[in-house]
């Protein structure tokens, strides 16, 4: 039978191929390392929405956003932006910058009968990070039950 060539550079047998698998495993691992790490940088440094979201309904006209908070970074300034009208954030009816507590509370701003967007995006050392997935609510009375 005849048997491929070994690469040249590399020893023929076994003790070869335990070498190239060892330094296959290494590459492996230096990539699943790099992957973790931008992971953490694209993904966990995004504010996930608590509430309220899922287009839920709610009587009262005071805003309370809440979002979890982005850990393992100092200084965080956070960012809330709401829409009324598209989720487009082109007509905002609040803009908070420099917000340092995962929460937010207004009176003031929200009308009856409407469908509010929002978002949030952390920042720290001047830079703000990609904002979270847009979340909606719904303002007015709830429907009643029989």
């Amino acid at each position: 039978m005849i048997r491929p060539a070994d690469p040249p550079g590399e020893k023929a047998g076994p003790a070869g191929k335990i070498k190239a698998l060892r330094v296959g495993i290494l590459a492996a691992a230096l990539l699943l390392w790099i992957g973790v790490l931008v992971f953490r940088e694209a993904v966990l440094r995004i504010p996930v929405l608590i509430g309220p979201r899922g287009g839920v309904a709610t009587e009262s006209l005071r805003l309370e956003l809440e979002w979890n908070p982005l850990w393992g970074i100092d200084s965080v300034l956070y960012e809330v932006e709401v829409d009324s009208l598209n989720g487009a954030f082109e007509h905002l009816v609040l803009q908070e910058t420099c917000l340092s507590e995962p929460e937010l509370r207004r009176d003031g701003v929200l009308q009856s009968g409407r469908t509010y967007y929002w978002r949030v995006r952390g920042g720290w050392d001047g830079k703000p990070a990609r904002w979270s997935p847009t979340a909606t609510f719904r303002t007015g009375p709830l429907p009643k039950t029989p």
